[in-house]
This record gives structure tokens, C-alpha cells and sequence, in this order.
């Protein structure tokens, strides 16, 4: 049921830009922290000799520039201009992740998978992580896709479902994450990568 108020929230998000709903803080107060995106890179891939399957894979590098460990929670989807949500990880095959990573083993030698669970980063360079999350070939209208990342900070935020009761009537209360939107452009000619060509901080 929560999974199902979360997508459907997400769709009116898409839709309409949840108009109304909260902005992340322009100054934040010291007890809320933000993980740095350095990079992001949206690459096809194809799998299949007689059954053939395109995914899309992204590459992100974060750093943690808090001064102090954090934990990063991770959450992760894909919305497209036909409004479909695509968690990540959706339907990737065994082994896809590894033919990933050797594809880019000189670029990124320590590419991990989109944590399943909270980790703990460590601040500085030296322990900046990269990541890849996966999704199949999404629907599209016109080739736009956007990506939200959650758990790159811990400000959040809560408001009323605008359509959701509970059992005494009152609004089910929807509890949103400061998230990185990252927009881009996709299509079946692209090879890759293809780098976001809109990025914003959103409530999600």
C-alpha cells in the first residue's frame, strides 16, 4: 500500500510538478546534510542474440563533502513522458551488472551496484563511491526520461496525500525526500552515453 501511494504521488509529481508541494531549503540548518553528484552517465546497452533487450544503465559518481560519515538510504526510479515508473533494478537479468563493469573497468575500476540498503559513506575523495543502476528499455513519447535519486541527503518533508483517506477521513500523510532529478534524452539511435540535460533538487 505504501509502495502504491509513493508511485502514485510520484505520477502527480510528473504530471504537475507538485504544485504546492515544499522546496528543499535554499539554507539548510547544520543538522541536514547533502551528498555531492560529480558525474552521470546514461548508456544503452543490448543483451540477446535471437531475443534481444535493451537496458539503459546509469553511472553516478558521489562524495561525500559533509566533513562527518553519512548514511546514504537509497532510493531510485525512472519516470518517463508516457508515465511510467520504473524503479531501478527493474527486471535486470543475472550477470548484466558484471558486463557492465567490465565494459567500463578502466573508467570506473570500482563500480558498485545501487545499494539494496543503507551504507555509510566517509567524507573526502578517497572514499567517493560510483554506482550503476539498471532499468530495461522504458515507454516513451518523445524520448524524455527523467531519473530521481533519493538518499543523497536527509532533509525531508511531510504533506497531506491529495487524494488518499484514512479511515477517519483525514489526509494519509506522505513523507517527501530531498531528491536530485536528473532529465535527459533518450532514443533507439543513441549508442551513449548521454549526459543529463536538466538537473534540480525536488522533493520526492
Amino acid at each position: 500500500m505504501r509502495r502504491l501511494t509513493l508511485i502514485s504521488v510520484l505520477l502527480a509529481c510528473i504530471i504537475g510538478r507538485c504544485v504546492g508541494a515544499p522546496e528543499p531549503a535554499i539554507v539548510p540548518p547544520p543538522s541536514i546534510w547533502t551528498l555531492q553528484l560529480t558525474s552521470a552517465e546514461l548508456w544503452p546497452i543490448t543483451l540477446g542474440d535471437s531475443a534481444i533487450k535493451r537496458y539503459w544503465y546509469l553511472i553516478i559518481s558521489i562524495e561525500n563533502r559533509t566533513g562527518t560519515e553519512v548514511e546514504l538510504v537509497p532510493q531510485a526510479a525512472m519516470a518517463t513522458d508516457a508515465f511510467q515508473v520504473l524503479p531501478a533494478g527493474t527486471g535486470a537479468p543475472a550477470g548484466l551488472f558484471d558486463l557492465i563493469k567490465a565494459r567500463h573497468k578502466h573508467a570506473y575500476p570500482y563500480l558498485q551496484p545501487w545499494p539494496l540498503a543503507p551504507e555509510r559513506i566517509m567524507p573526502g575523495p578517497d572514499h567517493a563511491r560510483d554506482y550503476v543502476l539498471i532499468w530495461p528499455e522504458p515507454e516513451t513519447a518523445g524520448g524524455k526520461v527523467s531519473v530521481f535519486l533519493g538518499g543523497l541527503s536527509n532533509e525531508m518533508a511531510v504533506i497531506d496525500h491529495p487524494t488518499s483517506r484514512q479511515a477517519d477521513g483525514m489526509p494519509v500523510k506522505v513523507f517527501l525526500r530531498k531528491t536530485l532529478e536528473l532529465d535527459f534524452v533518450i532514443g533507439p539511435t543513441i549508442s551513449g552515453p548521454a549526459g543529463p540535460v536538466d538537473s534540480r533538487w525536488v522533493m520526492r
